[in-house]
């Protein structure tokens, strides 16, 4: 549930979508739709639009890996500097809810630092572990049952996974989520979803590394 003002409340978020193209990226245009009830009476009202795209700026002609990178550990200048120094384009935010308490990473002021130092950032809700599977984990700590869980929940959004492996064929991107430990976070399935659907090999960032993938097959 989600709250709103005093009095109100909404139980269900709808998205609708339109495919637009510039250049030589699609980009999808969702529109957000809440189900708000005040008191006995139930209306729909529209959220803000969420805009996937790519300025020209941050297209290449030989994009490089697609990285991930955790920010626990650092701050908004040294995660900005490692992604400069890698040459990352654009940013794909892949938490399901982009808020923070580190200071510059919840989504407005992650996308204006930015957009400050030329990279473009793009969120993907859908590509975010769903709060129940963060839920079941944080009470059990049973990775492998997180795995299993977040895959065959990654397995009903091919569509998102084929536009972000399209956006990184285009631009040298970087999946971003908040652990430090790539072997602990559904970015590394989302990437690696990603390559098997065309996108380039994957990296994983550190402050100091740069990790080529290497999956593990996981025990049933």
């Amino acid at each position: 549930m989600y709250s709103t003002a005093k009095g109100t409340s909404t139980d269900r978020v709808m998205t609708s979508c339109r495919i637009f193209s510039w250049g030589r990226v699609r980009v999808r245009v969702q529109h957000h739709f809440a189900k708000v009830r005040l008191g006995r009476f139930e209306c729909r009202a529209t959220l803000p639009a969420q805009v996937l795209t790519i300025p020209d700026t941050a297209i290449v002609p030989n994009p490089g890996p697609l990285f991930t990178f955790g920010y626990e550990g650092l701050d908004i200048e040294a995660f900005i500097a490692r992604l400069q120094a890698m040459k990352v384009h654009s940013v794909v935010d892949v938490r399901e809810l982009p808020l923070s308490r580190k200071k510059g990473f919840s989504k407005t002021a992650f996308h204006e630092h930015l957009q400050r130092a030329g990279i473009a950032y793009l969120h993907m809700p859908a590509l975010g572990c769903p709060k129940s599977i963060r839920d079941r984990y944080q009470d059990d700590g049973d990775w492998q049952r997180y795995s299993r869980d977040f895959l065959a929940y990654l397995k009903t959004q091919q569509e998102t996974l084929q536009e972000l492996a399209k956006i990184a064929r285009a631009t040298t991107a970087c999946l971003v989520c908040y652990e430090v430990d790539h072997t602990r976070c559904h970015r590394t399935y989302v990437a690696r979803a990603a390559h098997q659907l065309g996108a380039p090999d994957v990296k994983h960032l550190t402050a100091r590394t740069a990790t080529p993938d290497q999956p593990l097959r996981l025990v049933a």
